[in-house]
């Protein structure tokens, strides 16, 4: 499937795009409001996403100020059935190594 952040330049600034969903779902798991720990990037930034900075902007704006319900829809909007099952995936594999029960996913 390519590159997601290849796919964000058709977006408007600030909008929710497929790599942005990933990141800010990453964020929730994780309890985040920022894509930043202090003075550094947060951990929970997917590896070769963190130094866009576009993307950073967008998923720093969906983290602090876009409340959970409205950012779940809009990417049940915009995101394909294959990004949902690769975010779904990323989501359940961090949330297993982090120690979460699989009971506790499945309702997820």
């Amino acid at each position: 499937m390519g590159s997601w952040t290849e796919l964000d330049a058709i977006y408007p600034p600030g909008k929710l795009t497929p790599a942005t969903a990933l990141v800010v779902a990453l964020g929730h798991l994780e309890g985040a409001r920022s894509v930043y720990a202090g003075d550094r990037l947060a951990a929970f930034l997917p590896a070769g996403l963190g130094r866009d900075a576009d993307l950073l902007g967008r998923a720093e704006r969906y983290l602090a100020e876009v409340p959970l319900e409205q950012f779940f829809a809009e990417a049940q909007a915009l995101l394909t059935g294959r990004q949902k099952l690769v975010i779904a995936l990323q989501v359940l594999d961090r949330a297993l190594a982090s120690g979460a029960d699989g009971a506790g996913m499945a309702r997820a």
